[in-house]
């Protein structure tokens, strides 16, 4: 018998999840080290914004506990707000959302978010891309898979599945970026957990949809550039297609002083064009097979 779709309250979720992440930044806690003091400041402070009784701490503590050491980064806030909204109502019911790397054999279905989708290294002579996505609900929630795609099929069938119609100009990757879906999630023994197939559910297909339009339509900041090719990334505006605003400095490649680069990559010296120059020219090759 084939794993079941799960139902899914997207605006419930959304609203518990923009509750926690306001509630990080109005707190001062964005930057902190959740070090035991900071971590217990933390649970205490998200269990009162979400008006829990004092007995949900101990669930929170452990629905939290493998985030205990890290630096509470802007990503990581996100992934914590995703978990606390994704798994609420276990949460609320003195059940903890257990950190975890397994499914049953057959898969489960969970939704998924696409948080970015950039060029990985070709093979073959062929384009890949390579996706991170988020799980926002259900035993995984929170939690990143990250796996690579060949970018023919992400520009075909993964778009399709998404809401691009099957005729037409095909989507750059990074238009998939922060679009919702459907994914069988199984275990792979040596790449980990991965995305097996993928589908969306009529209230997904609108979400993207709106965010489609959204992207269309003229800028909110009044620049010139389209979203896909916008530096300013959806950590500062909604409709971004990459998570953090890239910043110019010296690329040791091609020696352009203002060349890109993704913040979240401080070590990184080479820029985000060099890195996917060989990855752009085959797919420009593919692409000419591609309608």
């Amino acid at each position: 018998m084939p794993p079941k779709t799960p139902s899914f309250n997207f605006k419930q979720w959304q609203a518990r999840r923009t509750r926690v992440s306001s509630a990080l930044v109005q707190h001062d806690c964005l930057g902190q080290m959740l070090e035991p003091d900071m971590f217990t400041e933390l649970v205490v402070m998200l269990r009162r914004e979400l008006k829990l009784s004092q007995a949900h701490e101990s669930v929170l503590r452990d629905s939290l506990l493998e985030y205990g050491g890290a630096e509470l980064t802007e990503e990581l806030g996100d992934r914590i707000a995703a978990r606390i909204a994704g798994g609420f109502d276990d949460i609320k019911a003195g059940k903890a959302i257990v950190a975890t790397s397994t499914v049953p054999r057959a898969g489960a279905w969970m939704p998924l978010e696409v948080s970015e989708l950039r060029f990985d290294a070709p093979r073959q002579h062929k384009a890949y891309v390579k996706m991170t996505a988020m799980v926002i609900t259900g035993a995984l929630a929170g939690r990143m898979l990250t796996q690579s795609m060949p970018a023919k099929a992400t520009a075909i069938f993964f778009a399709n599945n998404l809401g691009w119609a099957k005729f037409g100009p095909r989507p750059v990757h990074s238009e998939l970026v922060k679009m919702m879906f459907m994914g069988l999630i199984v275990e792979d023994g040596r790449k980990g957990l991965q995305v097996d197939e993928y589908k969306c559910t009529s209230k997904q297909l609108q979400l993207n949809k709106a965010l489609r339009e959204d992207r269309a339509l003229p800028c909110l900041k009044g620049h010139r550039y389209q979203c896909k090719t916008c530096p300013i990334g959806y950590s500062e505006c909604p409709r971004g297609t990459h998570r953090y605003t890239w910043v110019p400095r010296l690329c040791q490649q091609c020696k352009d002083e203002r060349a890109i680069f993704d913040p979240a990559e401080p070590n990184m010296k080479v820029c985000l064009t060099c890195r996917s120059k060989q990855a752009r020219t085959a797919w420009a090759q593919e692409r000419r097979g591609v309608t």
